[in-house]
């Protein structure tokens, strides 16, 4: 549980941050809204990119596994539209790159918390 809250909060700053970042071209409200919106992520990602992933397997297969950013990029459209006014996101080239940046910067976080994680057992 410790673990999930962890991950929960960190994913919202990552959100929050790449926000600022995008500032004109994505926007999140607040930084309650990133704990929405990351919860909203998770469950997306544990129940719709499965499904997305083995559709696209052949065009994944062609592009060498780039077609995976689009995947990611789809899943933020579709938190986009979940989350209504809330989060806001100007075209889906922007979202793609913001799908990028966070999977990247998620990716760091959990090769620098992990280890640390499973230390304590």
């Amino acid at each position: 549980m410790l673990r999930f809250l962890l991950q929960l909060i960190l994913n919202a700053v990552v959100l929050t941050g790449l926000s600022e970042v995008f500032w004109p071209h994505a926007y999140i409200s607040s930084f309650g809204t990133a704990v929405v919106l990351a919860i909203v992520l998770m469950i997306l990602y544990r129940i719709v990119y499965p499904i997305l992933r083995f559709i696209s397997f052949p065009i994944t297969l062609l592009t060498l596994g780039l077609f995976r950013i689009v995947l990611n990029g789809i899943i933020f459209a579709i938190a986009d539209a979940i989350m209504g006014r809330a989060v806001y996101m100007e075209s889906f080239g922007y979202t793609m790159l913001f799908a990028l940046l966070y999977g990247i910067i998620q990716w760091g976080i959990q090769r620098l918390v992990e280890p640390h994680y499973y230390d304590r057992f």
